[in-house]
């Protein structure tokens, strides 16, 4: 055989099928769905101080489904960046999201997280 696949219903059934490949010496792969994963956007000009809860909140205030908020930080030293990082449901509007302006009162903008060309 040279590949197989299968799909579980839940994380729970995930890790015991996993552990019991790699109990018998099989390698397995896992891989996410594009189409199903959640959205994740830098949010600009928004100050590191900002409470990521408020964030959320109103995200949630304009009806998006957010999951979460966290402020960036410079890769060596970890200070914190005026930026955020943003993640909301999948089923959301993409272009409604950058077309935000405005979160908790201060001037913002919505970009995609770009990825390292590396």
């Amino acid at each position: 055989i040279l590949f197989t696949l299968l799909n579980t219903f839940d994380s729970e059934n995930y890790r015991k099928l996993t552990n019991k490949l790699d109990e018998n010496g099989r390698s397995s792969h896992s891989y996410e769905n594009k189409q199903s994963r959640p959205i994740r956007v830098i949010a600009k000009r928004l100050h590191h101080a900002c409470d990521a809860k408020e964030i959320i909140g109103d995200h949630q205030g304009r009806d998006y489904k957010a999951i979460d908020a966290c402020v960036k930080l410079k890769w060596k030293t970890k200070e914190p960046l005026n930026m955020f990082t943003s993640t909301v449901s999948y089923d959301e509007d993409i272009n409604k999201i950058y077309l935000i302006t405005t979160i908790r009162e201060n001037k913002v903008e919505i970009e995609p997280i770009k990825k390292n060309p590396t």
